[in-house]
């Protein structure tokens, strides 16, 4: 009689053993126990080999059964696995809670915006203002009336999208921001896909070759970068790069006379985009050009945060009794350590990675205004200066409502790469 183990994907057939869908593989032909297979691709197949395999039907095993894993045949239930109606009470759920947050953010921040000194209608009409324009414009605000009902006001006016006129440049808070969040995604985008692309290889190789010079190495550089402050580094990185090399732009998106000979035509604000969909290959040259500094500056963080993570998880992961016997079936250990420990490590890399983006977004403010990047940062930096606490206030909500999202985004994400997640 053949032995039915657990798993939970169709294997189909190699030699004698019959791999049944979603109910076990069987052996057939072999005198030995199987306590399961030693296998567990991507965390989809819970099963392992027991070590009393007969050591005379090993090379059989390897010979008969290896070659017909195709690993890339396996296909994450992703979604399915997580129920569609769970994901969407789990994305319904957040969202309210949003709500929640931003109901509290938006008391904090309007409360404590009047409390500094400064009146905003007097701001607002400049020093040469009469005193009998202040107080009609102070009416017309509504901030003769008490704060309960300036707050009740300003929520009912944020429910319909307006966040209100800037003290400073009488324009609305929402067109500001729209004109100055591309630079900013575009800067942040870069950086965390630098991150990304160079911390989780590094962390893998590191835990791969654990307690050699290559590992020392690359926990020092991830320290390192987790340790030394963005804003000095982007300095350091204008005198060598920019005064002492000459090979990179000391700040801006793009170079004045490329400005005005070959304009870049806004499509979606991001100027590499925008020059490659355009074919303005002048201007795509200078904005990737003067891309590389702030972005590389903006990543140091996130990429020696990510090294150490995907680093200290892979090494857990490559301890599990399923990589030693992967193996010691001989297969290949480049698809081992990042194919299968990969995989299975990605989980709270993913995590990480998500947090980090979304920090970004207030860790720009340094490298805006060092590089001259015409982002939110700078943007913001101006208001808090000028006191213009509408747009001080927008681009907080804006914030919280971009932190809460990219942690929905993530936890869908890791849902669909590790379907042992359940959303709760």
């Amino acid at each position: 009689m053949g032995s039915i183990l657990p798993c939970c994907l169709p294997f189909g057939k190699a030699g004698g053993l019959q791999i049944l869908c979603c109910q076990g593989f069987e052996v057939n032909d072999y005198n030995f126990t199987l306590d399961a297979l030693a296998l567990k691709p991507s965390g989809f197949c819970n099963v392992r080999v027991q070590k009393t395999i007969l050591k005379t039907k090993v090379a059989e095993i390897s010979a008969t059964f290896v070659p017909y894993i195709d690993f890339s045949q396996f296909r994450p239930p992703g979604i399915l696995a997580v129920g569609h109606f769970q994901m969407i009470r789990f994305t319904v759920r957040r969202i309210l809670w949003l709500g929640v947050v931003l109901m509290g953010l938006c008391a904090v921040t309007f409360f404590l915006s009047r409390i500094v000194p400064g009146d905003p209608a007097s701001l607002y009409l400049g020093p040469r203002a009469k005193p009998e324009q202040v107080e009609y414009l102070r009416s017309q605000m509504g901030l003769d009336k008490p704060l309960y009902a300036q707050f009740f006001y300003y929520m009912r006016d944020l429910a319909h999208g307006d966040l209100g006129e800037s003290l400073r440049t009488h324009r609305p808070v929402i067109t500001g921001i729209i004109d100055h969040l591309p630079a900013s995604l575009e800067l942040m985008f870069c950086a965390i896909m630098i991150a990304t692309l160079v911390g989780i290889p590094l962390g893998a190789i590191s835990a791969k070759k654990e307690n050699t010079l290559t590992d020392h190495l690359s926990r020092l550089f991830s320290v390192a970068n987790a340790s030394l402050p963005s804003f000095w580094l982007a300095m350091i990185a204008q005198i060598v790069f920019f005064k002492w090399l000459g090979l990179f732009p000391v700040g801006g998106r793009l170079d004045t006379v490329v400005g005005l000979i070959s304009p870049i035509e806004k499509i979606t604000g991001f100027y590499v985009l925008d020059s490659l969909l355009t074919g303005n290959w002048t201007a795509l040259k200078s904005s990737v050009s003067h891309l590389v500094l702030p972005s590389f500056t903006l990543a140091t963080y996130s990429t020696g945060v990510i090294t150490r993570m995907t680093r200290s998880t892979m090494i857990e992961v490559l301890r599990e009794d399923y990589i030693t016997t992967a193996r010691s079936i001989g297969i290949a250990e480049k698809e081992i350590v990042f194919v299968q420990g990969l995989r299975n490590a990605l989980a709270p890399t993913l995590t990480t990675a998500g947090l980090c983006f979304a920090i970004m977004l207030t860790g720009t403010f340094f490298i805006e205004l060092i590089f001259f990047w015409p982002g939110l940062g700078t943007y913001t930096t101006t208001a808090i200066f000028s006191n213009d606490y509408p747009v001080i206030m927008g681009v907080t909500i804006l914030m919280a409502i971009f932190y809460v999202l990219v942690n929905l985004l993530v936890d869908l994400l890791i849902a669909v790469v590790d379907p042992r997640i359940r959303l709760g």
